[in-house]
This record gives structure tokens, sequence and C-alpha cells, in this order.
């Protein structure tokens, strides 16, 4: 496909599909970040704040495949 031609109908249907997938990863990570797991012990804290930064970063990589041609 050269540079310059349209996208089909379908890619732009994946492209907002990974945009809006990308917006929920990112904005559900910053969430659990900032909130933590409450009434738990400090371990598990720690643990649950790095699967929301491993979430966090999924939603960077979809934010990226999204944009990208």
């Amino acid at each position: 496909m050269i540079e310059n031609d349209p996208l089909l109908a379908s890619q732009i249907v994946v492209r907002v599909c990974l945009f809006l997938v990308a917006a929920i990863a990112m904005t559900g990570g910053v969430l659990q970040m900032i909130l933590g797991q409450p009434d738990t012990s400090p371990r598990l804290d720690n643990v649950h704040r790095f699967m929301a930064g491993i979430y966090f970063s999924t939603g960077l990589n979809l934010c990226y495949l999204s944009s990208s041609r």
C-alpha cells in the first residue's frame, strides 16, 4: 500500500477500538497506581501498584499501535 492511500473503513474501526482500549487501560492504570490496594499489607499493595504500571504501559503500547501506519 502506498503511503498516501486513504484508510479503509475496517482500518478506521480498528484504530478507534485500539484507541478506546488504550484510553481505558491508561486511565485504569493511573487510578490504580494512585489508589493502591486498600486494607492490605504493604507487600500486596506493591504488587497491585506494579500490575497497575503494567496495565498503564499496555495502554501506551496500544496508543502507539493505534497511531502508527
